[in-house]
Formats: C-alpha cells, structure tokens, sequence
C-alpha cells in the first residue's frame, strides 16, 4: 500500500503545473516536471541527467542555459534553505524574471543533504532581490547579462558604466563592418577579448582570428608571416606548402613594435588589394600620436589601421561594474568545476574595491581564479587571497612615500661600520682573522678600525 502511494505521488507531482525540480548532491537534475517543461520548453529528456554549474546563462540557446540558473547556491547543500530571483532561458528564447525556492532535503540520518527541492514561483516586482549579498549579486550578474543580449545581442562584456556601454555602442557599429580597428588602453583591459569578439559575431565569423603579438615575434618572422598570410589571400599563387585556415581578422597587437618595413609590407599590399577579405586589426597600449609625431609609426600606415578607434578603460576607472565583473570571473571558473562558489565574503568585496588593479582585467582573473582554488567554503574569504594581491593591496595602503632629506654622510658611514664589523666580530666569536676574512680586509685594517671606532676587543685572540 505504501509502495501504491509514493507511485501516485511520484505521479502527482510529475503531472502538476507547479514547476517542480530537484537537484543530487552531486548537482546533477534528478527530477523535472511537466510544470518546468511547460514554463521552459526543455523536455525532461533533455534536462535529467545533465550537471549545473552555479553560472549565468550565456547567450547561447543550450540545456546547460538553463540549468545554470536552476542550479542551487552552493551553500544551500550546507543545509539552508534560501529564495533567489533568477531569469530562466527558455528554449524559446527570451527571459523570464522568476523566483527560486530552494529546500534541501537530508538523508535518513539527518547529517547530509541527500538532495535539494526547487520550486520556481512568479517574483513581484521582477528585480527584487535576496536578503544575502553573495546571491544578490549574482541575482544582479544575470539581470545585467540579459539586459546586454537584449541591447547589444552579446553578454560576454559586463558593461554597466558610460565608457564601457560607449564601447559597447561602438562593438555594434563596427561588427558587420569591414574597416580596420585599433584597440587603445591599458595592458589588460581586454582588447584581444573584444577584437576576437568583434570577429566571431560579424560576417568573417567562419574564417580564423590569427593573433600576432609584435612585441615577441622576431622582425623578420613577423615579415615572412605577413607575408605568407597574405599570398594564402592571392588565389593565383602555388598554394602554400603547409596551408592554413583562411585568415578572417589578423591582429596585430603592441603595435608600437612592427618595424616601419613592416608597416610598408601591409600599405603596398592593401594598396595592390593583396589583403582580400581580410580585415585588420590592431592594438597598443601606448599614445597613438606620440608614435606619430617621433616617427614610430608611418602615417600612411596609421591611416590604414585606424578608420576606427576603440578605447578600453582601465579597471579603476569602472568602479560601477567592478564586483559584478569579479562575480563574473568566479561564475565562469564555476563552469564545469567540481567545486562551486557562490561568490565572496564582504571583506573582500571591500579590498577589491579598494585595489587600484594596475594589470586590470588580466590580473583580476588571475586573483579570483587562484583565490576561488585555495577557498574551502562556499565562499571566497580573506585567507584566500593569493600573496601577488595582499602585497599589491599593502603597496598600494600603507600611503604616500616619505621624501627623503640629505644627511651628513660622515656619521652614517661610521654607523654602518661599526654595525658591519660587530656583526663579523660575533659571527666569528671574536677571532680577528675571521672576523678580517668575513668583511673581506686585512687584520691590521680590521684593528685600525677598531681603534678608531672604539670598538672594544671583546676577546684576546
């Protein structure tokens, strides 16, 4: 009879309108209703079974869309219950504000949680947000992601501040086009990100993003690549003896370091319409017309690679999106990580804040990525921090440096003397000519010095 019974409930609650989900402790889905199915779109088929990571959803119409925002916070499996405003994909496409309720059930002994219960409710008004900070922000991360995809049709750049959506402004004007680019910014701030970006969203999507640092590739390797990238575009030379994918972008990053040999190579060959279908692209961090004005850079050269500029801001100087872009860092890590994180204490929150981040988004990749691997809990705390940023973080606080004034050289010498020669008189337990051989000079100097400085002879040796 009690067999009969769990079977009708299991049917029940298979057949309700209620959407109904649960999740094993290892995340995998284990249960998805007809009342998911209905909201979603997604068939239990094509849930059960798949593991979810605690990270936003891309812009991409996949199962793993959804299951990361099903996906419980990772202290929810401690044992807390917890309701968090989501967006859920649907297959469909679009986005919809709804609100998750996460139950964990314990196993028979009431130690563990055996797996947890999710309910997916309707949320008033759309954005409120959860009591605890670490679910707030991803809660905003989300939110944030699927105003990008609506705006700009990408959210693999977190823009929430008037520079960054000015770039994002720029990103759509430029993507179908096929005019060159250069990046300008700081070392860090992501300019290969958007170039590659730029790329793979526009019409040359199919064809290869070559990436040329200038900076370490040998003058004459980057000439004969250039030149070997470009006869691959002449479809009446003998075809190359190791072919490549046909070149789409060609990046060219520092470039303050391509020699003006080289800057003429590309002029002649856009001018002989050599370049084909390939679109240039560049980036530096440095002043674009002070490489002018001292000769750097040709300006037949500069004309070619510049119709549009595109500055990237420095971290410091986005303070609006700098913890959802670190919140952001984390969930990405989450992607098929064994261990999951739910985000950072509030004290780091503080430092992260407070940090000038000199390497910008490069570094702060580096940070959460290292911080997320030594955290034991559900969350990134203090302990965590790797070295490379407590020492940048004690730099950048202990306050301005003090100016040093000039000072009698005389006494400061003799102090230095004296301290030098103590130190070896010690070490050597008071033997002279060990002591002599310890500072490198001879035992009658090492007396006269001692005469002179008043040293007293600590032993008769």
């Amino acid at each position: 009879m009690a067999k009969a019974r769990r079977i009708r409930l299991n049917a029940r609650l298979t057949d309700v309108s209620t959407p109904l989900f649960l999740i094993g402790p290892d995340r995998e889905v284990l249960f998805f209703n007809r009342g998911c199915e209905q909201l979603t779109g997604w068939t239990a088929d094509e849930i059960l079974g798949r593991r979810c990571d605690y990270a936003g959803a891309s812009d991409r119409l996949e199962p793993e869309c959804l299951t990361g925002s099903l996906c419980p916070p990772p202290d929810i499996f401690a044992g807390q219950s917890a309701a968090v405003p989501i967006f859920l994909k649907p297959k469909t496409g679009g986005s919809l504000a709804r609100l998750l309720q996460f139950f964990p059930l314990l196993s028979d002994e009431g130690t563990e949680v055996d797996c947890v219960l999710g309910l997916i409710t309707g949320i008033e008004p759309p954005h409120a947000l959860p009591a605890r900070p670490s679910q707030q922000l991803h809660a905003e991360l989300a939110s944030l992601r699927a105003t990008l995809r609506g705006r700009y049709g990408q959210d693999s750049v977190i823009a929430n501040s008037p520079a960054m959506h000015r770039v994002m402004r720029q990103i759509a004007a430029v993507r179908d086009d096929s005019a060159s680019i250069l990046f300008t910014g700081e070392n860090g701030t992501g300019k290969e990100h958007i170039a590659r970006l730029i790329h793979y969203t526009g019409p040359l999507s199919r064809n290869a993003f070559v990436p040329l640092d200038c900076r370490r590739i040998e003058p004459i390797d980057l000439k004969l690549t250039l030149r070997r990238l470009l006869r691959d575009q002449d479809t009446n030379s003998e075809p190359s003896p190791q072919p490549m994918r046909h070149p789409g972008t060609i990046f060219l990053s520092s470039l303050e370091s391509i020699p003006r040999d080289v800057q003429e190579l590309i002029v002649e060959a856009d001018q002989k319409s050599e370049l084909g279908d390939v679109r240039l692209m560049a980036s530096t961090t440095k002043n674009v017309e002070e490489l002018r004005t001292t000769d750097v850079l040709r300006d037949d050269f500069y004309y070619l690679i510049s119709p549009f500029q595109i500055e990237l801001p420095p971290l410091r100087q986005r303070p609006a999106e700098l913890i959802t872009i670190a919140q952001a860092f984390l969930e990405e890590r989450n992607r098929s990580a064994s261990k999951q994180l739910g985000g950072f204490t509030e004290a780091v929150l503080d430092r992260f804040r407070s940090y000038n981040w000199p390497g910008n988004l490069r570094e702060m990749a580096l940070v959460v990525a290292e911080a997320a691997e030594a955290a034991d809990g559900p969350f990134v705390e203090e302990a965590d921090l790797p070295f490379r940023f407590r020492t940048g973080y004690d730099a950048q606080t202990v306050g301005p440096p003090i100016e040093l004034q000039p000072s009698p050289l005389e006494p400061y010498l003799e102090k230095v003397e004296r301290e030098q020669i103590e130190l070896a008189l010690q070490q050597a337990k008071f033997n002279k000519k060990k002591a002599a051989d310890l500072l490198g000079i001879t035992r009658p100097k090492l007396y006269r010095r001692m005469e002179i400085l008043g040293i007293a002879d600590g032993d008769a040796s």
